[in-house]
């Protein structure tokens, strides 16, 4: 399987002379900014159909711009989950509550896209590289343990290094990503805003060992 990268950069979020690339939930205020990945990683999504793909989103014009700053990014969020995605005090939202509410927002703009939430562990390279070669984001979910909810095993998330090699940068679970290229070992992805790349087989052994394919998995994007 060769390699696969979105054609266009994620859009940007600025605030105070940082840019966020695909936004970050530490700009979002009250419960969001705890729980708001899954959200995030919705308006990232649709910001990016809308750009590069026709998405109708008249009634939504931030989408429609290749950068916000903090309020327009806020505001964004803010309408997005009161109208398509709510999101549970201390837990967000799940895989299956993001493809309904981006499929609510589909279909109320008779988009040509549907989203449906979880592959097979079979297929997931192939649903990843699917999407990347279609030039779509993907949301990538690192979800919690299983069957201990609780539980404390984390992904490991790498940082490039100036000599090329790459450096553990923290570990999580219970998190959206937005995944942007993937070269067969590595997928890379931007959380916060910042870039890290994560270890298809570290994600794989998480999501068989240490989660669930239910919990860790991806959204897809799939023509109508």
């Amino acid at each position: 399987m060769t390699s696969a990268t979105l054609q266009h950069r994620l859009p940007a979020v600025t605030e105070d002379g940082i840019r966020y690339a695909g936004g970050s939930q530490l700009l979002l205020k009250g419960s969001a900014r705890g729980v708001g990945c899954g959200l995030v990683g919705a308006a990232c999504l649709l910001q990016y159909l809308t750009l590069h793909h026709g998405l109708p989103a008249s009634d939504f014009p931030e989408l429609a711009l290749e950068k916000l700053d903090g309020d327009r990014f806020r505001h964004l969020c803010r309408r997005l989950q009161l109208r398509y995605l709510p999101l549970i005090p201390h837990f967000g939202i799940n895989g299956l509550g993001l493809a309904f509410g981006i499929n609510l927002f589909f279909r109320h703009r008779k988009a040509p896209f549907r989203a449906r939430w979880c592959c097979s562990r079979k297929h997931f390279e192939q649903r990843l590289w699917d999407m990347l070669s279609r030039d779509v984001p993907v949301i990538l979910a690192i979800g919690p343990n299983f069957p201990l909810l609780l539980g404390k095993e984390k992904l490991p998330f790498y940082r490039m290094q100036e000599e090329g090699q790459t450096k553990e940068a923290c570990r999580v679970n219970s998190h959206y990503v937005i995944a942007t290229a993937f070269d067969g070992d590595s997928i890379t992805v931007s959380s916060w805003g910042r870039w890290y790349r994560i270890s298809l087989e570290e994600y794989r052994r998480y999501m068989k060992k240490t989660s669930l394919p239910l919990v860790t998995n991806l959204l897809e994007i799939l023509p109508a």
